[in-house]
């Protein structure tokens, strides 16, 4: 596994569609602040083709930490994502596809 960063993905978005990089980034810099505001009020975002992804709020937990007492978290915050039924067959078809060929 590879992990991709923006400025690959934003490259590839520009290829594909005949934009130029600088609007793709602009346009990718607002997307991702009006989704960051919405999630910030307690909404959720449905991204068609990917799911939806909305704000976690965990328990209260003891974490272990590396050479160091454990600590107790409170009020932590995280990303929640539900993929969307198509997207899940989609993944589920590659890895199966991957599984395969070994």
């Amino acid at each position: 596994m590879v992990k991709v960063n923006t400025a690959t993905m934003l490259k590839k978005v520009a290829k594909s569609s005949g934009y130029k990089p600088y609007e793709i980034q602009d346009v990718f810099e607002h997307l991702i602040a009006h989704i960051q505001n919405e999630l910030i009020a307690g909404n959720e975002i449905k991204l068609n083709g990917l799911g939806t992804i909305g704000r976690k709020n965990y328990k209260p937990r003891l974490v272990a930490l590396a050479n160091r007492e454990p600590i107790m978290v409170y009020n932590a915050t995280g990303l929640a994502i539900r993929m969307d039924e198509s997207f899940r067959r989609q993944l589920k078809e590659s890895l199966d596809e991957g599984s395969t060929e070994q």
